[in-house]
């Protein structure tokens, strides 16, 4: 009779690991993240996170998303400045050509001067835009790229799993399933 409990025991609690319903880990390929077959878009993966109420991920992955969104958004003003720049530099050659060919021409240094100095500040603040963008895109796809490993490291192992055990009472020994 002992051989057969412990051995009830034993199916008991191998068959615990079989039953159990493992969650899909998660898995980032570039920019395509993976819950099991499943590619989820950057929303998706905000609501995944708030589903399952992991802060940790889901604010790591939001703070990386904001600074990805700002690394593009410095990157649009710096090429809109370059183009200023670039702008502005034309009309600098324009009114130069037309003032050295036409002497009676209304142009003044002044003002040819003018469009060389817009094209040269227009270029270097938008030159440092465009630095400022890396970091930002850089450091904001990475953190939402490691929001993934945060989820499966904390989140997913953090759950609570049933076991069972021996326990013993007045009325003798029993087997008893805890979660």
């Amino acid at each position: 009779m002992k051989k057969v409990l412990f051995l009830f025991a034993a199916i008991m609690m191998t068959a615990n690991l079989f039953a159990q319903e493992q969650e899909a880990l998660l898995e980032c390929h570039g920019n395509t993240y993976f819950c099991g077959k499943e590619a989820m878009s950057r929303r998706q993966m905000l609501d995944w996170y708030a589903q399952r109420n992991c802060q940790a991920a889901y604010m790591q992955f939001a703070k990386g998303q904001r600074m990805a969104n700002a690394g593009w958004a410095f990157l649009g003003i710096g090429v809109a400045m370059d183009l200023g720049s670039a702008v502005c530099a034309g009309m600098y050659v324009y009114k130069t050509v037309d003032y050295c060919v036409n002497s009676s021409s209304s142009t003044k240094e002044s003002e040819m001067y003018g469009y060389l100095a817009s094209s040269i500040g227009l270029g270097v603040v938008g030159g440092a835009f465009e630095l400022a963008c890396v970091p930002l895109l850089v450091v904001g796809y990475h953190k939402m790229h490691s929001s993934v490993d945060v989820y499966n490291v904390s989140c997913s192992l953090a759950k609570t799993q049933p076991y069972w055990s021996i326990q013993s009472s007045k009325n003798g020994l029993g087997l008893a399933l805890n979660f």
